[in-house]
Formats: structure tokens, C-alpha cells, sequence
């Protein structure tokens, strides 16, 4: 699972405009959710994520957030109909 590992960051903003400039900055936003825990909303490095969620669906990632390690599973990733970019990505918890 070594070569499957995103470094994410915490997202503080939320809403259109704030995915935009995430999208402009080169991430992509996303959420982690998973049974009995608090949803997190992150930004993911979009070029790596492309990288990972091209190979196969429902990929498990090693997530990195503050120095923790977070098994996850691509759960969704939305993609723009025409230009193809990532749009949103759904991580689910790996329990």
C-alpha cells in the first residue's frame, strides 16, 4: 500500500467558491467519512489523486493528515463531463 499514500490537508472553507480555489491551487476537495466518526473535509493534491483513481475504483489510499496515517477507500470521484478534471473525491474508512 506504500505507493497509494496522499498527503491531505484539513479544508477550513466550504461552498463554491472555496472549491474553486482549491481547484485553481491544484487540489481537489474531499470528504472522509465513515461509520460512528466525525466527517473531515479535506484538500487532496489533485495530480496525485489522478494518479491513484485512474488505476482502479474503490483504491485503498493511505491518507496523511497531520503527521496521522488514515486507511481509506476511494469511495466516489466526480469528474467533469467535458474537460475531464476532477471534480470531488469520497473517501470511506478503512475499519
Amino acid at each position: 500500500m506504500s505507493e497509494n499514500v496522499l498527503v491531505v490537508e484539513s479544508r477550513t472553507e466550504f461552498g463554491k467558491g472555496a472549491a474553486r480555489r482549491a481547484r485553481r491551487a491544484g487540489f481537489v476537495p474531499g470528504v472522509l467519512y465513515g461509520a460512528g466518526e466525525e466527517t473531515l473535509h479535506l484538500d487532496v493534491p489533485g495530480h496525485d489523486l489522478f494518479l491513484i483513481a485512474r488505476s482502479t475504483k474503490g483504491a485503498k489510499v493511505e491518507l496523511q493528515l497531520d503527521g496521522k496515517k488514515i486507511a481509506a477507500f476511494i469511495k466516489s470521484v466526480q469528474v467533469h463531463p467535458v474537460s475531464r478534471a476532477l471534480l470531488h473525491v469520497d473517501f470511506q474508512l478503512d475499519k
